[in-house]
């Protein structure tokens, strides 16, 4: 098997793996919206499609916020139906749908067009930079993320 054929292959079991999850979620029943987190504590939601990234994140923020993650915007707006968060962590680049087509969708829509996004990307390219930033994020993350910096930045936001 060729290294293009391997990669192939582990891609589409991802992707295989990423549809079970979305399948599961949509056939949950996320209950009634929930205006504050029930610990007081503030509320960030995380979006990535790399579940390493999320867990390293999550384990960063779990002492200060309550976090929630999502492994694409689909699974990110079926969240956000019926809860609120103080704010997002966005990854750049997912397969799918792009860190910039999902927050295109968070400012079309009236009840999440307000909350914070920052995102979150490895890439380092002058022009990709600037095309995020022109869709007015409130904040650009640098993969890997520098702990003190990724607190830092959140706490701009929701503190």
């Amino acid at each position: 098997m060729s290294e293009s054929d391997a990669l192939l292959q582990v891609l589409t079991n991802e992707i295989g793996e990423s549809a079970k999850i979305l399948e599961a979620v949509e056939d949950m029943d996320l209950g009634e919206i929930v205006t504050d987190p029930p610990s007081g504590r503030k509320h960030i939601l995380v979006v990535d499609d790399d579940s390493r990234m999320l867990k390293i994140i999550k384990r960063h923020l779990a002492d200060k916020y309550d976090v929630a993650t999502a492994l694409n915007g689909r699974i990110a707006f079926k969240f956000l139906e019926n809860k609120r968060t103080d704010l997002i962590l966005l990854d750049y680049e997912m397969p799918l749908e792009s860190g910039p087509d999902v927050l295109k969708k968070l400012r079309d829509n009236p009840t999440t067009q307000n909350i914070p996004v920052i995102f979150l990307t490895g890439i380092s390219e002058r022009d990709k930079i600037e095309k995020a930033l022109a869709l007015k994020p409130q904040g650009y993350l640098l993969k890997p993320i520098d702990h003190i910096k990724l607190l830092s930045t959140i706490s701009k936001f929701v503190n």
